[in-house]
């Protein structure tokens, strides 16, 4: 049996015996009575004491506005929290389990201040301490509802999960409504199980955008486990009617019409209305609040009740218009005016009260209140336009002070932009003159320091759109030019600020005043921020070498570092998760493509798989010995338990179950689950696969698995052994995929996933061929692709895959019709796509690219228009077009030279060419084709810059001359000789080195060497010595000779290879290098100062990825000639010994690859941010007096240092070398995306040209910087 009570008070403020005065006496009150409350014969009611079963349910709602804001707001939580901490009311607060507050906003109301002014004017009464604690976020209200929130009871788990997609999952600003539908609502509301129904209310589905598309999502429903329940409204059309004539019968679906109800309205309004006078003028004052409502009771209310407390039409006029012509507050002026339709939050922020208060307010010009949306968007643009084009801003944000509303001008301009009209003329004129000058760059700048970079990409969908309006409403005729000139502009823009975050984010991070003179030369030609601001009018810097002219389809290059080889990669929600085998997982920002603050993720063991939940939020990873679960967000490892001991290793993952679940397939046939819910948490055999062995096949152990979205299919590939496929619930064996035609291999599966919405496996063999296989209908169909890597899209509706030559291509997953390509370098290990399938990424060892061509991009838009219309979809193979793909294999450079006088410059290619260029005229002539497709391993320079030698992998040297002055084009380059050494010199070629005159030519591998006359073109001297891993130059005091410099020996030849002499480098008085230096390390290259004085020494560990590149610097070898009368008149120290220092860690840690000298030992460096630097070295080293400046500082240093480092620290000698970091200067930086292999191998300077040399995709970019001097 229920019982319903109904609590009130008294609310005549002039009635005898209202003594409360505060919220917390009405509290007070109602657990009086709810405590000791009788009935009508005197007996207790006994309201506290019910049985387990039954629980109280406090529903609170009132007949007056004002009582209802005292009852719900303040009243109720205040006496529940005061019985919490009575033991007199116990037993109330134990049974109350739920409260429900009807109709009653959260923060207060502005009507408190009316209602205090009408008593405050009354001669009758005065005003009230609980009003003011009814005011608009009142110390009381806030300190209430904070209080109220922590103790109020809550569905923990659904709760945490909604806390996560905006800091972790989902990225509202960018995601598509299709991507949060299928990544939110299906995966978390519609698994809710054990709660009571969940209800959803829709108001105005006939605003969507596409109201077809909401219904379809709506009718999804029927496969929800919880209880939903749904209240849609709308008005009539014929859309939403043909939509729901598709509903399933499995909804149930009702309709009420909500037109005639006037009625109950006006019913409403009588019952509630209290005003003095006959029923005529009751009636009139009905009529009007109805009139003037127009059926919406979020007006009509308040005016019922204004009406009734005010009484008299002139004290409400009082009450409303009593005031002083200033503005003393600010905030409470605004919520004035604005009639009680907004509020101020406590952090400053303007919001609309309701969501029903801004459709009122938005919708229908015939209102009493109503802004035109158009208009009011167009004027907070201009507002933000005014902010942004302010004369001295740039001046004021250098110096760190930002002017009042700047951030917001900043960041919410471009969404205030799509909801003005293209056809005004004002906003496309503002929108014009921001874009054309300088303020452009001082957004961006802003945006990068806030750390609001992501605008951009949203400023670039706006622009897009905005011009794409702009195209479409033509304009004045008059002024078609001009309106064509600022739409080319808006569209420039559009893909300028989605590129420039792509390329340039990191930079923009570290250095946000980087985009005024650092970016824009780096930008293609016909991008408008080049157009703009990369024509230097000083040409400071200048980059050319490139034949596009527009940006490609590249939209960020994912940088893993030095060392770093990537074998995966994978991304969910905002998260991309890239896999380092040896042991971390690397996380990068969807959005901004910065490394997240938990990144890396430390396995702390090799890792053999990874796999992020659907929401990118947890990541689990596979290692040998363990397997461990991480939150993404945090980095922190949640669980971790022990593998088998058989030790499996993984091949397929999947997360299930609300993410309580790991499943695991591995190489042993056997489906493991792990309970991620467990206190302790344990591996447990899920299926095992009893793959029955067939005729003439060999069975082996798997070399991949699939498992679908569900966990309930899973397929298996093995080597020489058809695929098979399983149902996991048995397990039940499906069948086997077979060939389609007859084939001499079978075919190793090596890429294989299941379609999300069909029972087919989409697949890749070894051989390239693609192939799509229905094992229930034993239906087979194959493609041949010459791919080696296949991904799917989260819809199952494209198909992206990778070679071995770069190459990647997108295809419609239905019919295998290609709808893109891209050709870049170095080998694709691994692909995925983004959640909304505007994207894909790659991997290609220690670095990743993410794509966003306009082929995807059509794609997405097309599927979230209508997702039904197959001929619309199937359109889209007809996409691809010249500009979006670019076709045939990237060349890749294996060899750079830069002469050492003038402008040319030449490199050789993996295929075997060779081209001669000019750092200003382009390409001057091809030095070399091969059609045995021989790479060029080295490439060399005489210093006189007239003749080239170089190199292939068939051992095979070419010398040609060269004269760019020649008139004839063909005479540019004449060939010498070409002389095949193959049986003269062990190993590959590492390196040529031209005598100074130009007469022999040097010829090294890692264990010989040998020296070719250029006059005769024949092997004059050949030496096998041990001196590997060494690099040559001509000796500094003696052109005669030259030097061969190892890690331990400077070795001095002449000529004719004779050794000469033979110096012991000393590494700081003997201390060896590390071991991991001292037998795996090589001389990676040696620079000469300037001043031909001083020596450095770059070394590298075999790996060339590692990062544990050390410099060590010397003093020149003394001249040969009077070493040798030194050494025979003093026999015992013929041995000579050169004393080398380390640069200091601090300095030498962020140098990737030394590059040149420039004059006064400034060294010319690539740092590890891909940043070129110059700092100068002052070294201190004397020929006489070095060695017993070392032995004399050494004596006071404790033996038990090993440090090198710490060593150095002890003395003077490095002087201001210590600190060298304050001597560094930045010269620019080279783009993301520039940074490979051959960049980090290839890269040299021209320091007669003050250019940079650096390889890109099969090209060299030339970097003219004037401060390199």
């Amino acid at each position: 049996m229920a019982r319903i009570f109904t609590f009130g008070y008294n609310a005549n403020f002039r009635a005898a015996g209202n003594v409360s005065t505060s919220v917390l006496d009405f509290a007070k009150d109602l657990l009086f009575d709810l405590n000791y409350g009788k009935d009508d014969h005197g007996e207790n009611l006994r309201i506290g004491n019910v049985s387990r079963s039954v629980k109280a349910r406090i529903f609170n709602t009132s007949n007056t506005l004002i009582r209802s804001f005292i009852q719900s707001e303040l009243t109720i939580p205040k006496a529940y929290m005061q019985g919490q901490n009575d033991p007199e009311y116990e037993a109330i607060i134990k049974a109350i389990s739920g409260i429900a507050f009807l109709a009653t906003p959260h923060r207060g109301t502005n009507l408190a201040e009316l209602l205090d002014r009408i008593l405050r004017s009354s001669v009758f009464t005065s005003s009230k301490r609980y009003i003011s604690e009814l005011g608009k976020n009142s110390f009381t209200l806030q300190k209430l509802n904070e209080q109220f929130r922590h103790i109020a009871p809550s569905k923990p788990d659904l709760l945490q999960k909604m806390l996560q997609l905006k800091e972790d999952a989902i990225d509202f600003g960018t995601a598509d409504p299709r991507t949060i539908w299928g990544r939110i609502f299906k995966p978390i509301i519609f698994r809710m199980q054990g709660y009571e129904p969940v209800y959803w209310i829709i108001d105005g589905l006939d605003e969507a955008d596409d109201p077809r598309a909401v219904i379809k999502l709506l009718s999804e429903i029927s496969t929800s486990s919880a209880p939903i329940r749904v209240l849609v409204v709308s008005r009539k059309t014929s859309e939403i009617l043909s939509g729901l004539q598709k509903v399933p019968d499995e909804l149930q679906l009702q309709s009420l019409s909500i037109e005639g109800h006037e009625e109950d309205f006006s019913h409403f309004v009588r019952q509630e209305l209290n005003v003095f006078g006959d029923a005529n003028f009751k009636e009139s004052i009905v009529k009007q609040i109805v009139r003037g409502a127009q059926n919406n009771f979020l007006v009509g209310v308040p005016r019922t009740y204004i009406f009734s407390e005010s009484q008299t039409d002139s004290l409400l006029s009082q009450a409303l218009y009593e005031g002083t012509t200033q503005l003393l507050n600010f905030q409470r002026s605004i919520v004035d005016l604005c009639g009680g339709f907004i509020v101020i939050d406590n952090g400053g922020y303007v919001a609309m009260v309701h969501q029903t208060a801004r459709e009122y307010l938005l919708n229908g010009v015939d209102r009493p209140f109503h802004i035109g949306k158009v208009a009011a968007h167009k004027q907070v643009f201009l507002s933000c336009m005014r902010r942004l084009v302010a004369i001295g801003l740039r001046a004021k944000v250098d110096g760190g002070q930002k002017p009042v509303f700047l951030d917001y001008a900043a960041c919410f301009w471009p969404v205030h932009l799509a909801s003005t009209s293209a056809e005004d003329a004002e906003v496309a004129e503002a929108l014009h003159k921001f874009l054309a000058g300088r303020w452009v760059l001082t957004w961006i700048q802003v945006l990068a320091t806030i750390e609001q970079l992501r605008v951009l990409i949203q400023a670039s969908r706006h622009l897009a759109r905005y011009s794409a309006k702009q195209k479409h409403f033509g304009g004045n005729i008059s002024n078609e030019k001009q309106n064509l000139v600022k739409q080319e502009l808006f569209k420039s823009w559009a893909e300028d600020c989605a590129k420039v975050v792509g390329k340039f984010g990191s930079i923009l991070r570290r250095n946000p005043t980087s985009i005024h003179k650092l970016i824009p030369p780096f930008c293609p030609p016909n991008s408008a921020i080049y157009q703009q601001f990369g024509k230097m009018r000083d040409r400071s810097l200048v980059v050319s070498g490139f034949s596009s002219r527009n940006w490609d389809d590249s939209l960020a290059r994912l940088s893993f570092g030095l060392g770093t080889y990537a074998t995966s990669i994978s991304a969910a929600g905002a998260q991309i998760a890239t896999l380092i085998p040896s042991g971390s997982v690397l996380l990068h920002d969807y959005s901004t493509f910065e490394e997240c603050s938990p990144s890396p993720i430390k396995h702390g063991e090799r890792v053999y798989r990874m796999e992020l939940n659907s929401s990118g939020t947890l990541l689990a990873t596979y290692g040998y010995l363990t397997t461990k679960l991480w939150e993404t967000r945090t980095g922190k490892c949640r669980l971790s338990v022990e593998n088998a001991q058989s030790r499996p290793r993984p091949l397929a993952m999947l997360l299930l179950e609300k993410d309580q679940r790991l499943l695991v397939g591995s190489d042993d046939r056997l489906i493991r689950s792990l309970n991620l819910e467990s206190n302790a948490p344990k591996w447990e055999a899920f299926a095992a696969l009893e793959e029955p062995e067939l005729e003439g096949h060999f069975l082996n152990s798997p070399n991949h698995m699939a498992l679908d979205r569900d966990g309930k299919l899973v397929s298996v590939a093995y080597r020489g052994h058809p695929l098979s496929a399983w149902e996991i619930d048995g397990p039940v064996h499906i069948g086997h995929c077979w060939r389609t035609r007859e084939v001499v291999a079978r075919g190793e599966v090596i890429e294989a996933m299941w379609h999300p919405q069909h029972p087919e496996v989409l697949g890749l063999y070894i051989e390239g061929v693609i192939f799509r296989w229905r094992p229930y209908d034993d239906e087979t169909e194959e493609f041949t692709a010459g791919a080696s890597r296949l991904a799917m899209s989260g819809d199952g509706n494209l198909l992206v895959t990778g070679d071995v030559r770069g190459t990647v291509k997108v295809y419609n997953s239905a019919d295998f019709c290609i709808l893109y390509q891209l050709t870049s370098e170095n080998n694709v290990i691994g692909l995925t796509f983004s959640p909304d399938l505007r994207r894909f990424y790659d991997v290609r060892g220690n670095y990743g690219n993410a794509w966003e061509p306009n082929a995807l991009l059509k794609f997405a838009e097309q599927q979230s228009k209508d997702n039904e219309s197959e001929s619309e979809i199937g359109s889209l193979a007809q996409i691809s077009t010249e500009s979006e793909m670019i076709l045939g294999r990237v060349d890749a450079i294996t060899a750079l030279a830069a002469s050492p006088v003038g402008r040319p410059y030449c490199y050789g290619t993996e295929q075997g060419a060779a081209y001669l260029y000019d750092t200003e005229r382009g390409k001057l002539a091809d030095i070399n084709t091969s059609k045995g497709f021989l790479s060029i391993e080295q490439m060399s320079w005489s210093n006189d810059g007239h003749f080239i030698g170089f190199s292939d992998s068939s051992k095979t040297v070419t010398v040609k001359t060269v004269d760019p002055t020649a008139s004839n084009p063909d005479s540019f380059v004449q060939t010498q000789a070409k002389i095949c050494v193959k049986t003269i010199v062990d190993g590959p070629i590492t390196q040529l080195l031209f005598h100074p005159d130009s007469s022999h030519l040097l010829i090294c591998s890692s264990s010989s060497v040998c020296t070719i006359s250029l006059v005769s073109f024949s092997v004059n001297h050949s030496s096998k010595v041990s001196i590997a891993g060494s690099r040559w130059m001509i000796h500094p005091q003696d052109p005669a000779l030259m030097i061969g410099i190892t890690i331990h020996d400077i070795h001095v030849l002449d000529w004719n290879l004779s050794l000469h002499q033979t110096f012991r480098i000393e590494h700081s008085l003997d201390q060896p290098l590390p071991s991991s230096l001292a037998h795996q390390a090589t001389v990676e290259k040696i620079l000469l100062t300037h001043d031909k004085k001083h020596i450095l020494v770059q070394i590298s560990p075999l790996n060339h990825y590692s990062r544990e590149r050390r410099f060590l610097y010397f003093e020149s070898p003394s001249d040969a000639r009077s070493t040798e009368e030194a050494a025979s008149s003093d026999p015992e120290n013929a041995s000579q010994k050169v004393a080398a220092v380390e640069l200091p860690h601090a300095l030498s840690s962020q140098i990737v690859l030394a590059l040149n000298f420039l004059s006064q030992d400034h060294l010319i460096y690539l740092s590890k941010d891909f940043s070129i630097c110059s700092v100068r070295l002052q070294f201190c080293l004397g020929s006489s007096s070095a060695s017993s400046l070392l032995q004399s500082r050494l004596d006071g240093v404790s033996s038990m240092q090993p440090d090198l480092t710490a060593l150095l620290q002890s003395t003077d000698l490095l002087g201001s070398d210590l600190n060298a970091l304050d001597r560094i200067k930045l010269l620019f930086w080279l783009p993301g995306d520039w940074i490979s292999r051959d960049c980090l191998t290839l890269c040299t300077t021209s320091v007669t040209e003050r250019s940079l040399l650096c390889p890109r995709n099969g090209e060299v970019a030339v970097v003219r910087c004037a401060a390199m001097v």
